[in-house]
Order: structure tokens, then C-alpha cells, then sequence
């Protein structure tokens, strides 16, 4: 989700319409935006701690 965000971007919708779009707010979207800006496509991917993060979140919604 996080590359479509930035083509989104880069394809010339504003950050509010890129967050409405993917269901994200326009501080997500900046902050993608700034990660590609500052080192490309490879700076978009999780790191293992996101990675993490986001399965204990999904976890706990049903019920681990």
C-alpha cells in the first residue's frame, strides 16, 4: 500500500485525496512521501519491527 500511496502522489493527487483513497490520514501520506523521498522505493518496505508491530496489532483484534 505503501508504493500505491506515493504513485497516487506522484501521479499527481493531493495528499488528502491519496489518504481519503487508501483509508489512511494525510500524516501517513507525508511521512511515505518523505521515506521515498529520502531513500526511494527500498525505504517504503516494513522493517522487521513494523513488521512486528502490525501482527501483534492483528493478533490481539481477534482474539491471540
Amino acid at each position: 500500500i505503501r508504493i500505491r500511496i506515493v504513485q497516487s502522489v506522484m501521479r499527481g493527487a493531493t495528499y488528502a485525496d491519496a489518504a481519503v483513497a487508501f483509508g489512511v490520514s494525510t500524516a501517513v501520506v507525508q511521512k511515505f512521501m518523505a521515506l521515498f523521498r529520502s531513500g526511494g522505493v527500498d525505504a517504503l518496505r516494513m522493517t522487521p519491527t513494523e513488521a512486528q508491530t502490525r501482527v501483534s496489532g492483528e493478533a490481539l483484534r481477534i482474539g491471540r
